[in-house]
């Protein structure tokens, strides 16, 4: 397993993995996603199995301590250093549950907010 951060190339694999696991009324739509992807381009991870992508967490770095409801609608950018780290989403594809594959991208994202001093919800856990 491989984890990198998301591009467009990913994008319809994040969108049926989305659908998957979301209502329609939850699911993020193509847009959403595209602007996050731009906009959150450092803490944006997609976990890869066989160069297909088997799940994403969405992460940015953000102003505020908590999600609030705007922030699914409009993308906020992500901070250069610092700030709080905060989960949007964490998705698995169905098939590769059970293979902690969601363990694994919580930790890459914890590494990614301490490399760049980010505060999460406890110090020094996510």
């Amino acid at each position: 397993m491989e984890i990198t951060n998301a591009t467009q190339a990913d994008l319809s694999e994040i969108l049926r993995i989305e659908r998957l696991g979301f209502t329609v009324e939850e699911a993020g739509t193509k847009e959403q996603y595209q602007d996050r992807i731009n906009k959150l381009s450092t803490t944006f991870l997609v976990a890869r199995i066989d160069d297909q992508v088997a799940g994403f967490v969405v992460g940015p770095a953000i102003k505020e301590k908590y999600v609030e409801d705007w922030m699914y609608e409009k993308t906020p950018d992500n901070l250069s250093e610092g700030g709080n780290k905060i989960i949007f989403t964490i998705a698995v594809d169905p098939k590769y549950q059970g293979y902690s594959i969601g363990s694994k991208l919580l930790d890459a994202i914890k590494q990614n907010a301490f490399i760049h001093d980010r505060k999460t919800g406890k110090p020094n856990t996510l």
